[in-house]
């Protein structure tokens, strides 16, 4: 786990620049910028996980890493998988996941920052992650025309928690996203909203403990999306039609 001190250090040193074809970075502290790495133009998409900063660089489809020194600023991994995906990075204590495109397939990966740990878990259609409990990565994804929550760990391969029908957003083929999904943590579950049924509208607010027979629907049916999950004292808050509602656990 990374201190707030370390994190808040990190922070200050994480302003990246992309100026002339150099890369540099820029202490709060410092005057000047200091150069981290020659002809990364096409730096496509930053995050800060395990107290460093990672960034996928297009022109060579490689992860790199950074401690904001130029001798710890180094390629993780090449990925040789098309595109990364914008939206699909969930981090945990020890690893984090993201996703990479290529025509009509999505790949799944985890890394713990290192070449070797830096793995594919799984390949799909489609994929939306859900969000993290228990140090867990709870995500939907459409493998060979059935659609299903999966849960894994920063150890293991992905686990089937349960078949779900749900109405998927294409993944954007020419700048690859991920659709953000609401949802939070509240009384020992993850709670998510879910589009059922595009015609006649429906949204369904669903929760997990991980297990199939803890995967349900907690409010059916509503014609609004359920927004802004919100847990508090044990309760889950959320937005629909009639403002402000709650659900409480």
């Amino acid at each position: 786990m990374v201190s707030s001190k370390n994190t808040l250090a990190m922070k200050r040193k994480r302003m990246i620049l992309l100026l002339s074809m150099v890369m540099l970075s820029i202490s709060m502290s410092q005057a000047q910028p200091q150069k981290l790495k020659d002809h990364l133009s096409s730096v496509d998409y930053e995050f800060e996980a395990l107290g460093k900063f990672y960034f996928y660089y297009f022109r060579s489809d490689s992860l790199w890493q950074s401690d904001g020194t130029p001798e710890g600023t180094i390629v993780v991994k090449d990925l040789n998988q098309g595109y990364f995906i914008k939206g699909s990075v969930y981090k945990t204590n020890d690893v984090f996941f993201f996703a990479t495109y290529v025509t009509n397939q999505v790949t799944l990966w985890k890394s713990n920052g290192t070449n070797s740990g830096t793995v594919v878990l799984a390949t799909y259609t489609n994929i939306q992650p859900v969000g993290i409990q228990n140090n867990e990565l709870y995500y939907l994804a459409v493998s060979g025309g059935t659609s299903s929550l999966y849960k894994v760990a920063a150890t293991g391969s992905p686990v089937t928690v349960k078949s779900l029908s749900y109405t998927y957003q294409s993944i954007n083929a020419n700048y690859p996203t991920v659709p953000i999904l609401n949802s939070s943590i509240a009384g020992g579950y993850l709670y998510f909203s879910l589009l059922t049924n595009p015609s006649p509208r429906r949204w369904d607010l669903w929760r997990t403990n991980g297990t199939s027979s803890g995967t349900t629907i907690a409010i059916a049916s509503s014609f609004f999306e359920f927004h802004k999950l919100t847990e508090f004292n044990g309760s889950l808050y959320f937005e629909n039609t009639n403002g402000m509602n709650e659900n409480a656990e």
